[in-house]
């Protein structure tokens, strides 16, 4: 039976979504995630990448993107 009365304790709470450190601290994270299915083989390779390297790769291959088809001037 789940915990009718669930806590989070302060420390899980910060540990729970930490900081984007491949940033600047004054751009500001979307409040949600864009998530989206990509073709196996790529998948894969992202898969392999250390944990701690594939969200920072994922992000800047999309800000990347956004840079070079004009969708944005620069990141702030």
């Amino acid at each position: 039976m789940p915990n009718p009365n669930p806590t989070q304790s302060e420390e899980f709470i910060k540990k729970r979504f930490q900081p984007a450190k491949d940033l600047p601290a004054n751009v500001q994270l979307a409040r949600k995630p864009r998530c989206v299915k990509l073709p196996q083989e790529v998948d894969t390779l992202i898969s392999e990448m250390p944990k701690k390297e594939r969200s920072v790769w994922i992000r800047q291959a999309i800000c990347k993107a956004a840079l070079e088809q004009g969708l944005v001037d620069e990141i702030k």
